[in-house]
């Protein structure tokens, strides 16, 4: 059995971080392997996604993801300001963390959405999508094409847009459990 991991020399305890990803930069498993064997190079796209990682007025530290499509390792990146990996961790298999957290946030989301609407359409705007889901939806950030993907994969879903504000989503009537004054329970009884 084979594992990739990073062994620290006589370590007295290990006291891991909490980290927000504000973004994901998914990249075949070339473009990875480069970007893992050339961390102190300029990158594009930590050029571009600077306004991404920062500290916040909790201390909260906001970092992006490279991370590999194939393999679903990743890469940590904090550049501190510069185009280049100035802090970064690798973390092995976070492809497999990231699709089990959406899968939780998409089924909190789709609770809220059908315990609350009695139209079939409900909106979630990025403030709400921030403090009550914990995330944050950009057109180009990756994480939106995660969530699509997977709100698109539920059966509740009718139709699903990404907007400037947020989400605009319309359920199926029947999973609404508040149509018409109506519950789904009561529905299911006649």
């Amino acid at each position: 059995m084979k594992i990739q991991a990073i062994l620290e020399s006589k370590p007295t305890k290990f006291k891991p971080n909490d980290y927000i990803i504000e973004a994901i930069e998914i990249m075949d498993k070339y473009r990875f392997e480069f970007f893992s064997k050339n961390l102190s190079a300029d990158w594009e796209f930590i050029r571009n996604r600077k306004e991404d990682m920062y500290v916040d007025e909790s201390g909260q530290s906001h970092c992006i993801l490279a991370m590999n499509e194939e393999s679903g390792d990743g890469i940590l990146v904090d550049s501190n300001g510069y185009d280049y990996v100035c802090y970064g961790a690798f973390i092995p298999n976070v492809k497999i963390v990231l699709e089990q957290q959406m899968a939780i946030i998409v089924d909190r989301i789709i609770d809220d959405a059908t315990d609350s609407t009695s139209s079939g359409s409900w909106s979630v705007d990025q403030d709400e999508l921030i403090k009550f889901y914990g995330i944050s939806l950009k057109d180009d950030n990756g994480i939106a094409d995660m969530l699509l993907s997977e709100i698109q994969r539920r059966e509740e879903i009718a139709e699903i847009n990404l907007t400037s504000d947020g989400l605009d989503m319309t359920l199926y009537l029947e999973y609404c459990r508040n149509f018409e004054g109506v519950s789904l329970d009561q529905t299911m009884e006649r």
